[in-house]
């Protein structure tokens, strides 16, 4: 049986979704975080190691998809049923949550806006940075988020971002970084 390495981490939870992938808890540097990520073995040691395949999501982060989370599942039977969807939420800094009609899987990925994007446009895209997750391991992750949740007091006071008191102001939102983080970095850039 292989087991999960624990390097520098205080690991508070971990839930299994099945191919070596895993929904973690733990506390790095003092701050709480809960991982969606691909594991390897370690063939030498037997261990499994994350990947680079993942996303990590900090309590506000986790907040947003456990508040949207009946949009998502809604989204998901709509690709299970075989009808048009193409749905994308926000969950902080560049983190998407999509599910796409022609794709069986929901995706957690990284965007990014494309310097001087041919179409002048600041749409993002996707990058190779988050994780495909299976139909059966996104029914899983579903499944433990209540669990996810209440592994830690971080995970259950934790609010969306857009919901927080420095969003009280248009000003507050639209600097939020966490909230516009493309948008953020074009007002930084013509600002200094």
């Amino acid at each position: 049986m292989l087991q999960l390495e624990n390097i520098g981490n205080v690991e508070i939870l971990r839930v299994p979704l099945g191919n070596n992938r895993f929904v973690v808890v733990s506390k790095f540097n003092g701050e709480v975080q809960v991982h969606i990520r691909q594991y390897d073995a370690n063939e030498k040691t037997g261990f499994l190691y994350p990947t680079k395949l993942g996303v990590c999501l900090p309590p506000r982060r986790f907040a947003e998809l456990y508040s949207g989370i009946d949009s998502c599942i809604r989204h998901v039977k709509y690709l299970r049923d075989g009808e048009p969807v193409e749905y994308k939420k926000h969950l902080g800094g560049g983190i998407y949550l999509t599910v796409m009609s022609g794709f069986g899987c929901v995706n957690i990925r990284k965007y990014w806006v494309p310097d001087g994007s041919s179409d002048g446009s600041m749409s993002p895209v996707p990058t190779k940075l988050g994780l495909a997750l299976r139909l059966s391991e996104w029914d899983l992750l579903v499944e433990s988020l209540e669990g996810v949740r209440n592994s830690h007091p971080d995970l259950t006071s934790a609010v969306p971002c857009n919901e927080g008191l420095d969003h009280l102001n248009q000003m507050g939102y639209f600097t939020c970084s966490e909230c516009n983080p493309f948008t953020y970095m074009q007002y930084l850039g013509e600002r200094f």
